[in-house]
């Protein structure tokens, strides 16, 4: 029993394999015409948004490196990081100071802050639609959070500006070729789907095989047909009427 349930299975298989073979070209148009769209969409309808990049630099307070210092050097980064991105009076200072019409949640979700591993060092990506505004923004934060961990938090000069904000010559998103790839997968597959749906639900008998396992029955022979044969009308002459 099981046997032949493999058997069905790579019979069927099979058979899907060889409709869609059959009407390939219909999956490469469809994911072509899908392809141009999406990138039509991703160059016209999604806003490019650019993202400019600076760092800072944690100096540790300790003149004697010991694990203790380092483990407090590295707790110091960590809520660093927190306060850059989501403390109000940072960033509501460089709101003020740059003239923007946003609120302080609008702000902080351009802004991503990470430290790389074993190291004391800020990297700060602001992102918008203006690459300048994205430049003003980055070093704008970098001076406001230096200003403020330095004079009211900690009150110690631990902070340095190692890297001011880039320009961005190149958007950052959106991600044009990942997206038209995307849109030609989603249209092949469209493609083949609507294949297999239609060849499923097509119940017409055209070949032998169709017969013996639709109908459950073996064809002991066949006849062949002829178009030529076919399309000819037999005309009978009608006899005449005596009169």
């Amino acid at each position: 029993m099981e046997k032949e349930n493999v058997r069905d299975f790579e019979i069927n298989l099979r058979e899907i394999c060889l409709v869609l073979l059959k009407r390939i070209w219909i999956p490469i148009i469809a994911a072509i015409l899908f392809y141009v769209a999406g990138f039509w969409y991703s160059t016209n309808r999604i806003t490019p948004m650019y993202t400019s990049k600076a760092e800072l630099l944690v100096i540790s307070n300790s003149s004697a490196y010991s694990s203790s210092s380092i483990v407090m050097d590295d707790n110091f980064t960590k809520n660093y990081l927190y306060l850059i991105k989501n403390n109000h009076t940072i960033l509501g200072n460089v709101i003020e100071k740059n003239g923007l019409d946003m609120s302080v949640s609008r702000l902080s979700s351009k802004i991503s802050v990470s430290s790389p591993d074993e190291t004391q060092i800020i990297v700060i990506y602001v992102t918008d639609s203006d690459p300048v505004m994205a430049q003003k923004i980055s070093n704008s934060l970098c001076n406001e959070a230096k200003l403020y961990i330095t004079d009211e938090l900690i009150k110690a000069d631990n902070i340095r500006i190692t890297n001011e904000g880039t320009l961005p010559m190149r958007p950052s998103s959106p991600n044009v070729s990942r997206i038209s790839a995307s849109f030609a997968f989603l249209g092949f597959v469209l493609a083949c789907g609507v294949i297999l749906l239609i060849h499923m639900i097509n119940d017409a008998i055209t070949t032998v095989e169709d017969v013996e396992k639709r109908l459950s029955l073996k064809v002991i022979g066949k006849v062949p047909y002829s178009h030529q044969l076919g399309n000819k009308r037999t005309l009978v002459p009608r006899k005449k009427s005596k009169e």
